[in-house]
Formats: structure tokens, C-alpha cells, sequence
């Protein structure tokens, strides 16, 4: 079952449909957190649970033939937002790697700096994007969101959407180099 047909059995408290509703999208939130927290894995995961608690407190008001997932994307943006408002943004990447989520792997002191530097790049270049571009990115990239839904996000045709994600790409991969690959 996908998120969208979960809704009735949420609705119900069926605890069932919420583990499969949180495996469901977990992944692309807590992707879509990272990038908002600069990589930071303990505020990007606090994020991912303060909008699925505002999901479930709210869960009545979600139409019965919504996707659930444009939901919880805003209120981790927004969530994202009152809190770089609310604090410094000063501090520097120092989360623990995403990859973490599938288990450990072994990796040499070498790669893990390696990592830890794209990560830092790639983060602190996605902060220099006009917003408009940044969010494509964030939303076709990293949380996986085809053309109609990121145009949705965004409040734009997917053509638009697609252009946005296209024109930040390109800049990140002038500023970054090796390290950006097109992914579309």
C-alpha cells in the first residue's frame, strides 16, 4: 500500500499502518531534513518527527485523497526554517553520514574525511542557490520527487520545476566540479 491508501487506517490508530506509513517515507524526509540541517543527522531526525507528529495531530484534516508525503515536506521546510531563523546559522556540517540508515560499512579514515568534504561542499553550495533553485534540487535530488509532484512543491508547472532543477544543477556542478553529477 502506498502512503495515500494508509489514510483510512491511520485514521483508525491502526499502529500496523502507521510502521508501514513511517517505512514508507522516512527515507525521503529524513534526505530531505539533512539537507535543510547541513548534514546535522540529530536535528534532521527531530525535524522528521515533529512533522509527523504534526501530521498525526492534523490527520482529520488531511483530505481523504491527498498524498500525505507534500505534507510532511512542507512541515519539515517550515519546521527547518523557524529554527535557522531561531538560531546561527554559523555552525558547520558534523552529522553522522545518511548511509548509516543501511547499516554500517567499513570505510578508511581516508574516505570517511572524503565524504564528510563532499557532503560540507555540497551543503554549503546548496545554500548559495536562489531558494527556487536549491528547493528543486532538494526535492527531485534528494527526495526522490518526479516533475508534477516537485511542480506541486513549488507551486509551479513541472516544466518550471524541471528548469529550476536544471539551472541549479548546472551552478553546482560549476562550483563543485567532480563532486555533482546529473542525476536527471
Amino acid at each position: 500500500m502506498n502512503p495515500r491508501e494508509l489514510l483510512p487506517l491511520l485514521r483508525r490508530g491502526d499502529r500496523a499502518a502507521f510502521e508501514r506509513f513511517y517505512r514508507a517515507t522516512k527515507g525521503a524526509l529524513l534526505a530531505y531534513a539533512l539537507s535543510w540541517t547541513g548534514g546535522r543527522r540529530s536535528e534532521a531526525e527531530d525535524l522528521v518527527q515533529e512533522a509527523y507528529l504534526g501530521f498525526l495531530r492534523n490527520l482529520e484534516s488531511v483530505r481523504e485523497s491527498a498524498d500525505p508525503l507534500p505534507y510532511l515536506l512542507t512541515a519539515v521546510k517550515n519546521r527547518a526554517r523557524d529554527l535557522a531563523r531561531a538560531f546561527s546559522p554559523r555552525t558547520t556540517s558534523g552529522g553522522e553520514p545518511l548511509a548509516e540508515e543501511h547499516g554500517p560499512e567499513f570505510r578508511t579514515p581516508l574516505e570517511h574525511v572524503l565524504d564528510e568534504e563532499r557532503r560540507a561542499a555540497v551543503i554549503a553550495a546548496l545554500g548559495r542557490l536562489p531558494e527556487a533553485q536549491a528547493e528543486a534540487v532538494r526535492l527531485h535530488s534528494l527526495v526522490g520527487l518526479g516533475w508534477e509532484q516537485t511542480g506541486e512543491q513549488l507551486g509551479c508547472p513541472p516544466a518550471t520545476a524541471r528548469t529550476r532543477y536544471r539551472d541549479g544543477l548546472a551552478k553546482l556542478q560549476r562550483w563543485l566540479g567532480r563532486f555533482v553529477h546529473e542525476q536527471a
